[in-house]
């Protein structure tokens, strides 16, 4: 019988598609399996085009404080795409990879978009009654029956600024030395756009080519790599036993 109480491995944590609450929780549902294995490295495979701003940080969070909790590396590949919230969570690895030449990568900025309704619902005679202590409350910014001006243009515009502040301090930080501020290209790399691998590797967003297998096989050849995001400790728990 195998010691399992020993077992050291890598452990595979992915995060796919829109980023939501219901992302997060998985991804801390994720993070609490395998108790009982000791992990040497955290692969973390994203393919994801963003989402929820608020979400995309505390699934970094999460996985930065894992890191630091167990005091190993955090090696990040990107597979189909890896742009604005997905890139975010990226950036909590120590190394960032494109999966592919085509891989998608970046979009370091902050969006929000809404349908007006208000003459669709005037056709139709709805009527609509809505009370605010502000005209610039978030409810009211948000408002699809509500009236566009000026000023509440200006203070979404102030939100979503604040929100890509953010973004840029935390790439200038994961990615400093690679990505400089105030030299290689930073209007390239903090004007949201999106780019391709070989063009994503020269702005610094990425380190490499290269997959997760070829990754994890090349850096811990001797390790087993347990996958948190498909496996549930159940079954890996009756492996280590076999």
């Amino acid at each position: 019988m195998k010691n399992w109480l020993d077992t050291k491995g890598v452990f595979k944590l992915r995060v796919s598609g829109v980023i939501t609450s219901k992302t997060y929780e998985k991804v801390t549902s994720d993070l609490k399996k395998f108790k009982y294995i000791t992990p040497a490295a955290l692969a973390l495979v994203v393919n994801s085009p963003g989402g929820s701003a608020i979400h995309s940080d505390l699934i970094y969070k999460a996985i930065r404080s894992f890191a630091e909790k167990h005091s190993i590396p955090v090696h990040s590949y990107a597979e189909d795409c890896a742009a604005s919230g997905g890139y975010y969570i990226m950036c909590a690895g120590d190394t960032l990879n494109a999966t592919s030449g085509i891989s998608l990568l970046g979009s370091i900025g902050s969006v929000a978009f809404l349908p007006n309704i208000k003459t669709l619902a005037s056709k139709y005679g709805l009527e609509r009654r809505f009370w605010s202590t502000s005209p610039l409350d978030y409810q009211s910014l948000v408002d699809p029956l509500g009236t566009h001006n000026e000023e509440k243009s200006k203070k979404m515009k102030s939100i979503l600024q604040e929100i890509q502040n953010g973004f840029i301090s935390v790439v200038s930080e994961r990615r400093k030395g690679k990505i400089e501020v105030e030299g290689k290209k930073p209007d390239s790399v903090f004007n949201a756009n999106v780019y391709y691998t070989p063009e994503a590797i020269e702005l610094g967003l990425v380190d490499q080519k290269e997959s997760v297998e070829e990754g994890v096989k090349k850096m811990y050849p001797k390790l087993k790599v347990y996958d948190l995001s498909r496996i549930s400790w159940v079954e890996e728990f009756k492996k280590n036993f076999n």
